[in-house]
């Protein structure tokens, strides 16, 4: 992946999450998509948006595209400023500030996976997995002083 690709892939991420559309999230997302967050694990148990027992922490948020598009879809949109892009081979490692959550910073790293995609796709590379994990303590204080946890 050239250093282009790389910071393309990585402006894939504060796109979907902060505009998110079915149609990009097919465009940029393998069908087999994982999700792994600890932080997002640990802010639902606090603040929980499903009913029903949490999974372990270390357990995918998301196990394909389809999931990811069922839980994004539903969730408000997160702006974001992007801080620093790291590209590695076919890993990005992205750090960003997640800025319309409330008055405290939520600043968030994710390292993005990403794979060659199919020939008639309409980018070269596609995400396949991201690790990420952010301030959820910031969050669950944003949440409170919004009166929403």
């Amino acid at each position: 992946m050239t250093e282009a690709q790389a910071t393309q892939v990585a402006n894939f991420w504060p796109a979907l999450i902060g505009n998110y559309t079915k149609t990009l999230a097919q465009e940029i997302l393998a069908e087999n998509y994982t999700d792994y967050s600890e932080s997002a694990l640990s802010l639902n148990q606090v603040c929980p948006q499903v009913s029903g027992a949490a999974p372990p922490l270390t357990a995918p948020v998301f196990t394909s595209r389809q999931q990811f598009e069922e839980g994004q879809g539903s969730q408000p949109a997160i702006d974001s400023q992007v801080l620093n892009i790291w590209p590695a081979c076919t890993t990005v490692t992205l750090r960003y500030n997640m800025t319309n959550l409330g008055t405290r910073p939520v600043i968030t790293v994710v390292v993005i996976e990403a794979i060659e995609a199919p020939s008639s796709n309409k980018y070269p590379w596609i995400i396949s997995d991201t690790f990420s994990e952010f301030d959820s303590e910031a969050w669950i204080q944003n949440l409170k002083d919004a009166n929403k946890c």
